[in-house]
């Protein structure tokens, strides 16, 4: 039986997995390469770093360095293109005939090369583009940066249109697959998000507090954090906001008696944060994927309340408490703080929606 051969272009370094994409990236490498995927990956990031944990999964593994050039904003083509595009990655991707899986828009640059016309080209969509940099255009203060991004949401919108060019389009959402199926000729699949995550924890039924954690350097996610810091100055229950913070938060939070910060130290102190809350928080104020922190708190936490952004597989959604307001976050808080947890099924929709195996054979049998 001859190998199944595959290339992935990862817009970033997979390893190690710590935050959304680079999560998603590494544990589908798993994955693949588990059910006898041969892989060659291709990534950029400023600087190499040992391979040998990537090395595990994949037959080689290139690096590109990124590119960074003001005049790149000038362009027609979207900044985030431009610096991944890489000669090195185009004559490796030449050597070795396999597919080509492309994770993200900003890898895509290949998509403009008449080269690969006849190639088997596949994108994993993060995001739509558009929309993720309108949304970080909403949350920045700084009117330059707020117009690059709405510049940058045009561009991308743009770049876009090369979608029509690949055979398969893989999303994080039912809302993208949508999106995709409607907008271009390339057939879309939802594929869910891969993750770390072997099985869900079994927790007793009361935890200690209300926990929101992120990469509080995002513009949607620190956002999230001050709309929490503010509605829990309205609530008699702890709230713990977990996540690389700054001055400003700590300044903010210090005359609260209820609200403390934590700064994450590594995945075994975000586990034991989850272990102990009691109400997970989660908003997003723009619909791109799903939100990977509400994957974690339903593996190994209890109870989660989300708004309508976070996820949109009905079979998660029912896991969850959703508000679309203050006023409904408060009115939920309320009625969770004092309700013993128990798991209702959870363990077994999980297992189900985000097995990496399942997953990971579904998207064997588009490519190959």
């Amino acid at each position: 039986m001859p190998k199944k051969k595959l290339h992935i272009i990862s817009f970033g370094n997979p390893y190690p997995p710590q935050y959304g994409g680079a999560i998603d990236v590494y544990y589908k490498l798993q994955a693949l390469s588990a059910l006898g995927v041969t892989i060659y990956l291709h990534y950029f990031d400023n600087k190499e770093t040992e391979k040998e944990h990537l090395e595990l999964y994949c037959e080689q593994v290139f690096f590109y360095k990124k590119k960074s050039n003001i005049l790149f904003l000038l362009s027609k083509t979207p900044y985030a293109v431009l610096a991944r595009r890489n000669e090195a990655l185009i004559k490796n991707l030449k050597k070795i005939d396999a597919p080509i899986l492309i994770e993200g828009t900003q890898c895509s640059w290949i998509l403009n090369d008449k080269s690969f016309t006849s190639r088997q080209l596949y994108v994993r969509a993060h995001n739509i583009e558009e929309n993720y940099y309108k949304g970080l255009a909403n949350s920045e203060n700084n009117k330059i940066l707020r117009l690059i991004y709405r510049s940058q949401a045009k561009k991308m919108r743009n770049f876009e249109t090369h979608f029509n060019n690949v055979e398969g389009i893989f999303t994080l959402s039912k809302f993208e697959q949508a999106y995709f199926k409607n907008r271009y000729h390339t057939e879309s699949a939802y594929i869910p998000v891969f993750h770390g995550n072997s099985d869900s924890a079994i927790l007793d039924g009361q935890g200690n507090y209300a926990l929101y954690h992120g990469d509080l350097s995002s513009a949607d996610n620190l956002r999230a954090a001050i709309f929490f810091i503010n509605l829990f100055r309205n609530i008699d229950f702890p709230l713990v906001i977990a996540g690389n913070y700054s001055s400003d938060l700590e300044r903010m939070v210090e005359k609260i008696d209820n609200v403390r910060l934590e700064k994450i130290k590594d995945n075994k102190h975000l586990d034991r944060l989850l272990s102990g809350a009691h109400i997970n928080v989660i908003k997003s104020f723009q619909q791109s994927g799903t939100k990977l922190k509400l994957v974690n708190s339903l593996f190994k936490s209890r109870f989660c309340i989300i708004n309508e952004n976070v996820v949109d597989d009905p079979r998660i959604v029912k896991l969850c408490e959703v508000a679309s307001s203050k006023e409904q976050f408060i009115e939920l808080v309320e009625k969770l703080r004092a309700t013993h947890f128990s798991d209702g099924g959870r363990r077994e929709v999980l297992n189900a929606v985000y097995s990496n195996k399942s997953n990971a054979q579904k998207i064997i049998e588009k490519i190959f």
